[in-house]
């Protein structure tokens, strides 16, 4: 199973006020989770400065819970303080198993188009703003209408309600009020008495929540029948029977996305049933996905009395759907169908969050300024990718010559990508992870694949032993990373695939990778070639090129036409014996050969003769001889203790034994582990 959240700022048509405060926008993610062919989409929102989910941590739970969808929906007491994230969670699955992922409860409301009574809302504001909101209501059909109190004048806010009830009688009209623990103890019992002559269905939440002495007194003394909101926010199933038992209100609201999920405010019904407690339920301002997996399930309680279900209509970049109010009801009109735009164009996924093209690109220019070098690197190849230019500017390490500059267009950078996910069976649902520095081809073209293949693009800072805690399906090493990581027998465990290159793989650690569950490739490639055109299994004796790829061999070298980006044959320094006509095995590079005494010497061959016998790092070079021309140089990361000369007499054909041995400390090598050898000699 894949899943991935994805964040979608709500923003409403108009400021909402409530007495707390004045929303103008709200933030959702919608989790989404994909199972085969079967898909399933459940919504996590929450109202700052209500809601128990910390919004700063939100995300990291988010990115947990998505690499484990399955155990957290199996073990939903560990998101005891997300339960904004468990209603998610639970709507997810439901709609994954359904028959159709809209229709997660099947009842009369969501196949047969029956309606649910709701009541209208009106929100805080000004005299003049409230009153053209109750008119609106009215004139839209409303019976049940719901006011806002708290936040300004109480005696504006009675003289609203009069104005109602003088114009409709209490049979015609029904009137709740929600204060949201505006109020003070003092202040409620006075209040309460005023709003009672106006016959007020119930009023939700007078006091603060938290105050059960006063609350208890309010239930038993209140001419209005009182209905506990916030008193529910961020209880567990083991707090519902001691509320209930020492409240006793006559009324609860359930907000799923506030209170926990279904599973738990169907306990929260079973319990206020049992003693006689009414109840009905509202969104916490969810969108549409929300908002209509709330509807259906409470379609499934046998309702008789509005609910507060009617927020679909507060936002300018709700998600359109079925749903629809039709005078005082809210139905799923069969003949309207879910428009998933907003959710489906296309997403960049990077560390667990999901950006648009625009989002994307304002993070990159954001984060630009206040990162580490390395992630700079990273934020400049998104920039790059996303500006109008068609090619984007490569440089080479230097490792064999001079470091230069190689431009590429992206339209090659992703038939490139196309290769890699062809061989690696990579799709949307794929993650990668980038530990390489971005300044070169093999960093910068992880980053690429992801924005290319759409996948799932993670980074961690590029270190010798780089931070890898969760499955990723393709990561691409050097050896020197290897070697590393190998020294904790499970910090590849959770890797599917592994690309590794950027410098020789020796013996020693080609035998220690062998016991890896992982799939390991090594591949051949270049700045020129967009990185891999040639892959070798772990195991494998040599290289086979991709798809499309053709080689040649001749004297001056291997010559590759990779014809997704250019129709000109790129003619190497490599020297190679072929094996068909795609596999070849390195033999070295044409400017490495040694002309001695008129032999031609080849360095990688002296350097795989000695391999299992000099236990320190070590490579063979050439310098002038007046006599041979040119003659074999052996060049040891150590001292002479770390040498045992006679080996090289058993191991070695008398002309290749080295004229010189050369002793330096360290050798200078690229970020990959491969040797600067212009540099070391």
């Amino acid at each position: 199973m894949i899943a991935r959240y994805l964040k979608h700022t709500l923003k409403f048509n108009k400021a909402a006020g409530t007495s707390r405060n004045t929303l103008t926008q709200k933030p959702s993610w919608f989790i989404l989770l994909e199972d085969g062919n079967k898909k399933g989409i459940g919504e996590v929102g929450i109202i700052p400065g209500l809601s128990p989910d910390d919004p700063e941590k939100i995300e990291h739970k988010l990115r947990e819970v998505c690499e484990r969808p399955e155990y957290f929906h199996s073990n939903k007491s560990e998101l005891e303080e997300f339960p904004a994230i468990v209603f998610g969670l639970e709507a997810a699955f439901l709609s994954l198993y359904a028959r159709d992922p809209f229709i997660l409860f099947e009842n009369d409301f969501s196949l047969h188009e029956k309606p649910i009574e709701i009541n209208g809302l009106v929100w805080m504001g000004n005299k003049t703003f409230m009153k053209e909101q109750i008119s609106d209501l009215i004139e839209r059909g409303f019976t049940c209408i719901k006011m806002k109190i708290g936040a300004i004048d109480f005696s504006t806010e009675l003289n609203l309600l009069k104005g109602i009830r003088k114009a409709f009688s209490k049979d015609k009209i029904e009137l709740r009020v929600d204060a949201n623990g505006a109020f003070t103890f003092l202040e409620a019992l006075e209040k309460l008495k005023m709003l009672s002559e106006l016959g007020l269905h119930s009023i939700e939440q007078p006091i603060a929540a938290g105050n059960w002495r006063e609350m208890r007194e309010l239930c038993d003394l209140s001419p209005v029948p009182i209905a506990l909101d916030e008193e529910l926010i961020g209880r567990n199933s083991h707090d519902i029977e001691k509320v209930l038992d020492n409240l006793l209100p006559q009324f609860i609201i359930l907000k799923p996305g506030l209170h926990g999920g279904f599973e738990l405010c169907d306990q929260w019904i079973i319990a206020a049933e049992q003693r006689g407690i009414g109840w009905w339920a509202t969104s916490a301002l969810e969108s549409n996905i929300g908002l209509n997996a709330i509807a259906q399930w409470a379609a499934n309680k046998g309702l008789t009395i509005p609910q507060g279900l009617g927020t679909g209509s507060l936002y300018s970049n709700n998600i359109s759907s079925p749903l629809v109010v039709k005078g005082e009801t809210l139905v799923y009109d069969q003949a309207l169908d879910w428009d998933l735009t907003l959710i489906n164009e296309k997403h960049y996924y990077i560390n667990r969050i999901t950006y648009s093209e625009n989002e994307l690109i304002s993070y990159a220019k954001e984060s630009i300024t206040n990162c580490e070098e390395w992630e700079k690197e990273i934020f400049e190849s998104i920039l790059d990718w996303f500006n109008e230019e068609e090619s984007i500017k490569f440089q080479t390490s230097g490792s064999t010559g001079n470091p230069k500059q190689i431009f590429h267009t992206k339209q090659s950078i992703c038939s490139s990508s196309e290769l890699t996910a062809e061989y690696f069976g990579l799709n949307q649902s794929s993650s990668i992870l980038l530990c390489l520095p971005a300044n070169y081809v093999a960093g910068k073209m992880m980053i690429y694949r992801a924005l290319c293949l759409n996948c799932q693009l993670y980074w961690t800072k590029p270190i010798s032993k780089p931070k890898i805690d969760q499955t990723y399906d393709l990561v691409s090493l050097v050896p020197l990373q290897m070697e590393k990581l190998l020294e904790d027998p499970d910090a590849l465990s959770n890797i599917r695939n592994i690309l590794i290159g950027g410098a020789p793989v020796r013996k020693q650690l080609k035998h220690k990778m062998l016991n890896l569950r992982a799939r390991v490739v090594e591949s051949y490639g270049m700045t020129e070639t967009l990185t891999h055109v040639a892959m070798k299994e772990l195991g494998e004796p040599y290289f086979k090129g991709l798809p499309s790829i053709e080689f040649k061999n001749g004297e001056d070298g291997l010559k590759i036409l990779a014809p997704h980006i250019s129709n000109n044959w790129l003619q190497t320094n490599d020297l190679v014996e072929m094996h068909g006509s795609d596999g070849f095995e390195l033999v070295g590079r044409l400017d490495d050969v040694i002309n001695s005494g008129g032999l031609k010497l080849h360095p990688q061959k002296i350097e795989n003769k000695l391999e299992d016998l000099i236990k320190v790092p070590f490579y063979i070079s050439k310098a002038y001889d007046e006599v041979l021309g040119e003659r074999v140089i052996l060049n040891i990361e150590g001292s002479e203790k770390d040498l045992d000369k006679e080996i090289l007499k058993s191991a070695l054909d008398k002309y290749e034994i080295p004229k010189d041995i050369v002793f330096v400390p360290t050798f200078e090598r690229t970020f990959s582990g491969k040797l600067i050898k212009n540099k070391n000699e």
